[in-house]
């Protein structure tokens, strides 16, 4: 018998209130709209609430480049440079997770320019991207998943693709419809042209009395 999976191990919170892993800090600089900018999120849920253009997206990328997903899964520029603030030449994510004590905090940088260069630093220390997806991981934290990271810009190109394939299906539909309109012109007109069938009435009267001289019983149909 096959063994069990491990059962996964239950998360609890500390007396902080946070989960290992939960963002403690945030703070951008020179970050899309943002010059500078630093939040404390809550240990629970979190909402940001503003109208068109504050910068609440600015924030889930900013996460999501900063703890080591990808550019193109935002569904917005597919290049970090795109992502520094405009009329600058660089910038930088630092995001603060809870470790797994209250008393561990794992800082995250990310050093961003407009030549689409990148730095990454864990505790001030420079270390390279892989390292920042492996700490991602320990946490479970799934930047590239888009049950945890859908945007604005992912659902208008989700509905846009859902858009065009229901018009192409339209467009393949009316398509066998006309041609089924053609082949069933052409087979009406077929049908007008036709040769109205005629017996060939001499061939049966031949072969009737070519019966009859042979000694068949019978009157022939055409007596």
């Amino acid at each position: 018998m096959a063994d069990r999976p491990a059962k996964r191990l239950k998360i609890t919170r500390g007396e902080d209130d946070y989960k290992p892993g939960s963002i403690t800090r945030i703070e951008l600089h020179n970050f899309m709209t943002f010059g500078h900018i630093t939040c404390k999120p809550a240990p629970r849920l979190n909402l940001v609430i503003a109208p068109n253009g504050p910068g609440k997206s600015s924030l889930v990328c900013a996460i999501t480049l900063g703890l080591g997903g990808e550019a193109q899964l935002l569904g917005k520029a597919t290049s970090v440079g795109a992502y520094v603030k405009r009329g600058e030449a660089s910038g930088y994510t630092k995001i603060t997770l809870r470790g797994d004590t209250e008393e561990e905090h794992i800082e995250i940088m990310r050093k961003i320019d407009t030549r689409n260069k990148s730095e990454w630093l864990y505790n001030g220390r420079v270390v390279p991207k892989k390292y920042v997806v492996e700490i991602s991981q320990r946490f479970n934290v799934q930047v590239n998943n888009l049950t945890h990271n859908l945007t604005q810009g992912v659902l208008i190109e989700e509905k846009h693709n859902e858009m065009e394939d229901l018009k192409k299906q339209e467009e393949t539909r009316q398509q066998r419809i006309f041609k089924a309109k053609e082949d069933l012109a052409a087979a009406e007109l077929e049908l007008e042209n036709l040769t109205p069938y005629e017996p060939p009435t001499d061939e049966i009267v031949n072969y009737g009395f070519s019966l009859k001289m042979s000694g068949s019983t019978g009157s022939p149909w055409y007596d």
